[in-house]
């Protein structure tokens, strides 16, 4: 019977031994259980991220690419403007070289225009100023007859003075006209 006591205590004493390596078993699984749990929590937010950090770097490409065509959109825009703006100098520069041969024509007629307004004084003085009659004197002679008799005949009575402005016009005209436009 010692024997068997002494069994007894020995199995008694194993399952003591086993009852608490079972409740260490049961404590590290509780917290390998509870690790785990936390990992898999942190996985799911880890794969939440990634669809979310994958989605905001689809967003950045997306608007990078749109931020190039803009790029490449403005540059066209500043390139046709920066033509534009050669056109638009050339022509000003065209306009600025045809005023300046305007304004020197305009100051030669001006000067041309004070000696043709002293040319009807000069000519005063001279017999330029003669009428001058288109088929000579007869015909002058039957147009004073008409006219004293009510006939609807008008002289053409032209003077030298007259011819020698319209030429000096029709000079200075040819000249304005001979003008680059």
């Amino acid at each position: 019977m010692a024997s068997l006591r002494e069994n007894y205590h020995v199995k008694v004493a194993q399952v003591d031994a086993l009852h608490s390596l079972c409740d260490s078993m049961e404590h590290k699984y509780s917290t390998a259980a509870n690790e785990m749990e936390v990992l898999r929590q942190s996985l799911g937010n880890a794969r939440s991220d990634s669809s979310l950090l994958h989605r905001e770097s689809e967003l950045v490409v997306t608007n990078v690419n749109q931020w190039v065509k803009e790029q490449n959109h403005l540059q066209k825009s500043v390139e046709g403007l920066q033509e534009e703006m050669k056109r638009l100098k050339a022509e000003l520069e065209e306009s600025r070289i045809e005023a300046e041969k305007f304004r020197a024509s305009q100051a030669s007629m001006s000067g041309q225009r004070s000696a043709l307004t002293r040319l009807p004084v000069q000519l005063l003085h001279t017999d330029i100023c003669e009428p001058v009659y288109p088929g000579g004197l007869k015909r002058h002679k039957r147009a004073q007859i008409n006219d004293a008799s009510g006939i609807a005949e008008e002289p053409v009575v032209y003077t030298k003075l007259a011819d020698a402005v319209n030429k000096k016009l029709n000079r200075d005209w040819d000249i304005v006209e001979g003008l680059p436009k």
